[in-house]
């Protein structure tokens, strides 16, 4: 069942939602070659908390960190570790914050210094995904529409979507339903006021499967082909649709298209 949010639940996700914006953007500021990835963790730890906040993913099903830091071929989920960010890497930073109980969630692949015209392309198709998704995002138009969208931009460009995955409800638990997947899904909920989701396109340059590391969570491609993985939480609301965690502050220090 959905959790449609009142105006109450609205008001404490904008302020959730606000907090995220800036964590992604403190981290913005550190993404370099030579970057210690745990301190990537440590950073945004230390800002959540300063906020009033608290991390969604710390302690999370017993997940150990702040942030999920994904490099190159690693998709989701990562633990950070003490990793040197290397020139041409790919990165994705997925980072939860609650406020007052109410979750939001966001994530950005980011590159560093100069990468290769493919992974560049992997980059700009995703997150162009995510844009045209959101858009898709209309009062009375179906759930599956979304993931519809994503998927045909994925297989435009000869890219592959990750079916493990997908994109959630989101609120007072940081995973609700509905299921927000990033390929047609026919049958699903119509959209209505009140909806709160996470839209989250993860793809690859390679064949789409993807399996889990022995530390039980970090999940990395079978073929060891890059992945990229931009999500944002969506509010309907009045006929309108807002972007919760917008990735402004992001872009003042970071710009994805050079």
């Amino acid at each position: 069942m959905i959790i449609y949010k009142s105006a109450k639940d609205i008001e404490h996700l904008r302020k959730s939602g606000e907090i995220l914006a800036k964590v992604h953007g403190e981290i913005a500021k550190h993404i370099k070659v030579g970057e210690n990835v745990l301190n990537l963790d440590k950073l945004a730890e230390k800002f959540i908390k300063n906020c009033g906040a608290k991390s969604s993913f710390l302690n999370y099903k017993g997940y150990p960190a702040t942030l999920c830091v994904s490099v190159n071929q690693e998709v989701v989920h990562t633990i950070p570790k003490n990793y040197l960010l290397q020139e041409g890497d790919i990165l994705t930073i997925d980072c939860g914050v609650c406020w007052s109980g109410y979750h939001t969630d966001s994530a950005y692949t980011y590159s560093v210094g100069k990468i290769s015209e493919d992974k560049q392309k992997l980059l700009s198709v995703t997150y162009e995904a995510l844009r045209k998704g959101i858009e898709a995002i209309e009062v009375g138009n179906k759930i599956g529409d979304i993931g519809k969208v994503i998927y045909q931009i994925a297989k435009n460009a000869n890219l592959t979507v990750i079916k493990e995955f997908s994109g959630h409800g989101i609120g007072k638990f940081i995973h609700e339903n509905p299921d927000v997947f990033n390929y047609h899904t026919p049958k699903t909920d119509t959209i209505r006021n009140g909806l709160v989701i996470a839209v989250e396109p993860i793809f690859t340059t390679g064949n789409g499967k993807a399996w889990k590391e022995d530390d039980g969570w970090t999940v990395i491609t079978e073929d060891r082909q890059a992945t990229a993985h931009f999500e944002q939480t969506i509010l309907v609301e009045k006929g309108k649709v807002e972007v919760l965690t917008p990735f402004t502050y992001i872009e003042q220090y970071f710009v994805l298209f050079q």
